[in-house]
């Protein structure tokens, strides 16, 4: 419990969320204690592109309905995916999924990813700027391609709602991606460019500067799987190797959190999403954007070490295999737009769990019951955008002070 009036608290889950909370919780005077079954950075945090994705604010749900959601779902070369084994585990969650298909749910949720996002920049920045640690941070650009020509008009609705948001980007045509990006496929037809896009060198390798700077700062780090959280009194119980008590507890461990919640008498829709990965040699290829195939949903993000393709969505919980022909698919989609891939030998193959909930949001939110456990888990494929600014409206709410915006649409108990 609390020493010297420096109140103790729990981190469980060392993710990108995890640690950028165990830093915002320690700047504000508490002694943290970050658990894990994995070392820091090795779930979900490890696979992604490494994009600071303000430009991603349309939740999974966006043009869909029902007979294009189960075409999508099933189809073998669909960016969407579900394992027939999984079906009958996902059924409530899928008729969630499909009420928020309405456009009154899709705009609730875009201004909600919106209202995160926004702020998402300036809060690595600053986190950044506190580890020494602004060097991570590239301002690249991002392409989102289309080949086929009918799709134009699609083009423009998405630009037009893009600039109502407030996200600057421009509609360029074939002559000005071959300028733009000389190694991407000539018989791509149009894109929208946004200038202002911003990634990080190495996900992975963030994490650990991250995680190296929280234990310099006197934090403590314990690789341990939870087994309980309850919440008596003013003082929490977490269960791992041992019992502990501590006086406030965060949690965040993505896809995992949903046995932990509920175990406090919270029921969360939560279900693991699939992502994979294929990392290639560079071998001399010179991409120099963040590229996204608008019809594929995949994404090529040059890092630090390789050039990463991350794609698929699919709902296989957590205990499934990686599925082999979903590395495949992205390797074939991936040399469409960028034909050098296509001899270009892969470094590695990598799958991970994404939390994802069927409106597309976070929780982010006090447990309603039990005030000094907060939640923060189900970023679904902006884990790492969103980890700074989660970290800092975490740290307001567990303080009682004003959050930058209105946290109602996280909240744990909107379904």
């Amino acid at each position: 419990m609390s020493s010297l009036n420096k109140q103790t608290v729990a981190v469980v889950g060392a993710g990108v969320v995890g640690i950028c909370s165990a830093l915002e919780l320690q700047r504000a005077g508490y002694q943290v204690t970050l658990f894990d079954k994995t070392p820091p950075g090795e779930r979900a945090s490890y696979g992604n592109a490494g994009f600071l994705a303000r430009q991603l604010i349309s939740p999974l749900a966006e043009n869909m309905s029902v007979f294009s959601a189960i075409k999508m779902w099933i189809s073998p070369n669909s960016p969407l995916s579900l394992p027939p084994s999984q079906l009958i585990n996902l059924a409530t969650w899928l008729v969630r999924f499909m009420r928020q298909t309405s456009k009154k749910n899709i705009e609730v949720s875009r201004g909600a990813i919106n209202s995160l996002n926004e702020l998402s920049v300036g809060a690595w920045e600053r986190l950044l700027n506190d580890i020494d640690g602004l060097h991570f941070l590239r301002k690249p650009g991002f392409l989102l391609l289309w080949k086929s020509k009918n799709t134009i008009e699609d083009v423009i609705s998405q630009r037009d709602m893009m600039q109502r948001y407030g996200i600057k980007c421009e509609l360029i045509n074939s002559a000005k991606i071959r300028e733009l990006e000389p190694e991407l496929d000539q018989q791509l037809s149009h894109a929208l460019y946004f200038e202002d896009a911003y990634q990080v060198s190495d996900p992975y390798k963030l994490c650990q500067a991250l995680f190296s700077k929280f234990i310099e700062r006197g934090g403590v780090f314990a690789q341990q799987e939870v087994a309980s959280i309850k919440q008596q009194g003013e003082v929490i119980f977490l269960t791992a190797l041992k019992e502990t008590i501590f006086d406030k507890a965060i949690i965040c461990v993505g896809a995992w959190s949903k046995k932990l919640v509920s175990g406090l008498g919270l029921s969360v829709p939560l279900v693991a999403e699939r992502g994979y990965h294929v990392d290639f040699e560079k071998n001399g290829l010179n991409i120099k954007h963040l590229i996204a195939s608008a019809e594929n949903r995949f994404f090529v993000s040059p890092l630090e070490s390789a050039i990463r393709v991350v794609g698929i969505s699919e709902l296989g919980g957590l205990k499934l295999r990686a599925i082999k022909s979903r590395f495949t698919l992205l390797k074939n989609q991936s040399a469409g737009i960028i034909p050098k891939l296509r001899s270009s030998a892969h470094k590695s193959l990598w799958m991970g769990h994404r939390s994802t909930l069927p409106d597309s949001l976070p929780v982010i939110d006090r447990h309603p019951v039990h005030p000094n456990i907060m939640l923060a888990f189900g970023h679904q494929h902006l884990g790492l955008t969103q980890a700074a600014i989660t970290a800092e409206i975490l740290v307001n709410m567990m303080q009682n002070e004003k959050t930058p915006i209105d946290t109602k649409p996280y909240s744990a108990t909107r379904f």
